[in-house]
């Protein structure tokens, strides 16, 4: 019993490191010269998986484009073979062998993420490559079940999640080339597919995208979607509603009310801009500036 807590423990340890903290432990495995004499001696055999050449990240544990996925490391590429079965046990063959077992279920699982996301990596319907509501969900349960399909070895949810959690990925694509992004962003989870896909029809400034609109457009991807959930993960996104998203002109309003509102919300207008606001004289006699203002804001906010 005692073992099996120990050996648990110890896989944490292996599973839950970050890139630059794994790194170092493959090192320090790398520099034993027990290890140096078993592959002298052909007793244990090194492999590699597909790695960059030139390390090019630190935190990042793989870099991906249109292909598919390869480490960004040898370290994070390795796994070695016990040839001779009759090897001695030791520490060092425990740590080579939880190193060998971390890094296959990361190919297999990178492996299973670059068919699943084809989608995101090349792009399609007209849509570039890496654009996130490209993305579809891949559960963890899935994730297993299409991983025991195709290779042997222990896996579970728990592994899955362990494998993701706080590793990151370079990318090496899209407009997005050059940056790090989490690898748990590449299995989404419904409510964060659904907002992505509602961000970006939500760009389009030429309609008015109301909960409702938004459910029957969703609808035609995902199947019946509530109104009540599109607002629940617009709500969450932190999106505003589709009808306050576009500014309307209400019949008999002053030119200089859209000025001031120009002046009061938009700061990313050029000085010409402003200046031209600021000297509109060409409001309706009558109208004071304190009028004008309030009409502007009881417009905005009727919209």
């Amino acid at each position: 019993m005692k073992s099996s807590i120990v050996g648990h423990i110890v896989r944490s340890r292996y599973l839950d490191a970050t890139a630059g903290h794994y790194q170092r432990m493959v090192e320090r495995l790398e520099e034993s010269e027990l290890l140096a004499q078993w592959l002298k001696s052909g007793q244990v055999i090194r492999h590699h998986f597909p790695y960059a050449e030139d390390e090019i990240s630190r935190v990042a544990i793989a870099c991906c484009d249109a292909s598919g996925f390869q480490f960004s490391s040898r370290l994070f590429a390795l796994h070695y073979e016990v040839a001779d079965k009759s090897l001695e046990e030791s520490s060092l063959r425990y740590n080579m062998e939880h190193i060998s077992r971390r890094n296959v279920q990361t190919h297999h699982l990178l492996t299973l993420l670059a068919e699943h996301q084809q989608a995101w990596l090349m792009g399609e319907d007209g849509q570039s490559a890496g654009q996130p509501q490209m993305l579809r969900q891949y559960p963890y349960k899935q994730v297993v079940g299409d991983y025991s399909q195709r290779w042997s070895g222990y896996m579970d949810m728990s592994v899955v999640s362990r494998l993701i959690s706080g590793k990151r990925i370079l990318l090496q694509f899209g407009e997005q080339s050059g940056q790090v992004m989490p690898l748990r962003e590449l299995f989404p989870r419904r409510w964060e597919q659904l907002g992505e896909r509602i961000r970006h029809l939500m760009e389009d400034r030429e309609r008015i995208w109301t909960d409702e609109a938004l459910a029957e457009e969703l609808g035609e991807w995902e199947g019946p979607i509530s109104r009540r959930y599109v607002t629940h993960v617009r709500n969450r996104f932190g999106l505003s509603p589709g009808r306050g998203r576009r500014l309307k002109s209400m019949p008999g309003t002053p030119p200089i009310c859209w000025g001031v509102l120009g002046l009061s919300m938009q700061n990313r207008y050029s000085n010409s801009r402003v200046a031209a606001v600021s000297m509109s004289s060409q409001r309706p006699m009558g109208w004071s500036m304190s009028a004008a203002v309030t009409t502007c804001a009881s417009a905005y906010w009727s919209i």
